[in-house]
């Protein structure tokens, strides 16, 4: 650089230029620009919280479903023979019949389905309480599928409100399954000039 010339640095909005002058032509500077370097010195990626509002949300739906597959269980089913005491053979076959063993019986399955539904109540994710209101439903499906086969039955008149129930308290823990626990939050990055 000649004697004659002068550089002077002007830094604005975070970027420095250069300003080079001479004395000749003082009139018009050469502008010599340089970028800025920037680098990200950390940053977070989005992440997830729990939402309170939506917690609440699926506990009482899903505290609703587990108590209509609780329900359903001692109320009338097929000619006013209850859950607990109709044969848990009336998924699967058309041998729908009374039973006295409570561990055999069609209700004792749907109150075990309902203890499923509850404890999926506890976990963040929704799977186990959807798979819940999922085995419900089929229970119910299962259930009027053997009395429309079977002889004897008129649909869906001879449906006792012990199914209808058992089906309303499947959908809602079904429903509760995919109540959203949480919610994205996002953090903006950390960026620094150097």
């Amino acid at each position: 650089m000649s004697e004659t010339q002068s550089d002077e640095r002007v830094e604005t909005d975070g970027e420095v230029t250069t300003v080079r002058t001479t004395p000749a032509d003082a009139a018009d500077p050469v502008i010599v620009e340089r970028p800025v370097e920037r680098t990200v010195i950390g940053s977070t990626a989005p992440t997830t919280a729990v939402s309170t509002g939506r917690g609440v949300l699926r506990l009482i739906l899903g505290a609703l479903g587990a108590a209509g597959l609780f329900v359903g269980a001692f109320l009338a089913w097929v000619n006013d023979i209850n859950g607990i005491d109709l044969s848990n053979r009336v998924f699967f076959t058309t041998d729908v019949r009374a039973t006295t063993q409570f561990l055999a019986s069609a209700g004792a399955i749907t109150i075990a389905i309902g203890l499923v539904a509850l404890l999926g109540l506890t976990l963040i994710n929704g799977w186990v309480v959807r798979l819940a209101g999922m085995a419900g439903i089929i229970a119910f499906v299962l259930s009027v599928i053997s009395m429309a086969r079977a002889e004897g039955f008129s649909l869906p008149q001879d449906i006792g409100i012990g199914l209808w129930v058992l089906l309303a308290g499947s959908v809602l823990t079904m429903i509760a399954g995919f109540v959203p626990t949480t919610r994205v939050v996002e953090r903006p990055s950390v960026i620094t000039t150097a």
